[in-house]
């Protein structure tokens, strides 16, 4: 999405650097019920002790980002011709202003969310990428921290990879090519034409060492 902090170096509320969650779930269609309800009981927790923006501090967690998004998957992601594997696709991801709001963001599920003791489980039995504040903001479309405005419905591109530390360097430049192009072609905001700069309310790429246990980003790398 070329370097943010080199592109705008005096952005006085940078999203580069910003602390990053990140949860995918493959679901069988037959949990589909049941897995609908766990994503809107964490919306309504969300609604409740969550607030977008940047302004003020982390007793309610501030974000610019939050969504969970859902749809079948594919045999071949990059065609949606190619047919559906029967499984669910489950992503979330949610952007904080501060590593506080991400520790104060789990303090308060454990209190006033009653599916948060259902997570690990999920995440053992479903998860295929997670990271709880382990990966922060490295490139972006738009170097300002500005609360990203998707909508229930729209639809959404997600890419997760994981790389040796010793393709690090490549990984990055891949990265940062990506937002180069990026910039150049797509527009952040609702206004436009799609067909001649595709609209996005949100983008970035986050890069962060795995942990050996996701939910706490104190534990050994991998």
């Amino acid at each position: 999405m070329g370097n943010c902090n080199a592109c705008a170096p005096d952005v006085s509320d940078p999203l580069v650097g910003l602390p990053t969650l990140h949860m995918g779930f493959r679901v069988p269609k037959a949990m589909e019920v049941e897995m609908d309800a766990f994503w809107k009981g964490h919306e309504a927790f969300m609604q409740a002790h969550q607030k977008m923006g940047t302004e003020g501090g982390d007793e309610k967690p501030r974000l610019l980002e939050f969504y969970v998004s859902k749809g079948m998957e594919f045999k071949n992601p990059m065609d949606p011709s190619s047919g559906e594997t029967g499984f669910l696709i489950y992503m979330m991801s949610e952007t904080y202003i501060t590593p506080q709001g991400i520790a104060n963001h789990f303090e308060l599920a454990g209190k006033h969310w009653d599916g948060f003791k259902k997570l690990p489980e999920y995440l053992k039995n479903y998860g295929i990428v997670s990271q709880f504040g382990s990966a922060k903001v490295l490139t972006c479309l738009s170097d300002t921290a500005t609360p990203f405005v998707t909508t229930k419905g729209s639809s959404c591109l997600h890419i997760s990879m994981r790389v040796p530390v010793a393709k690090e360097a490549e990984m990055d430049m891949y990265w940062k090519e990506h937002e180069l192009v990026a910039r150049q072609t797509h527009v952040l905001g609702t206004i436009g034409d799609d067909n001649k700069a595709p609209r996005l309310t949100s983008f970035y790429i986050a890069k962060g060492k795995e942990m050996k246990d996701p939910m706490d980003p104190t534990s050994a790398e991998t």
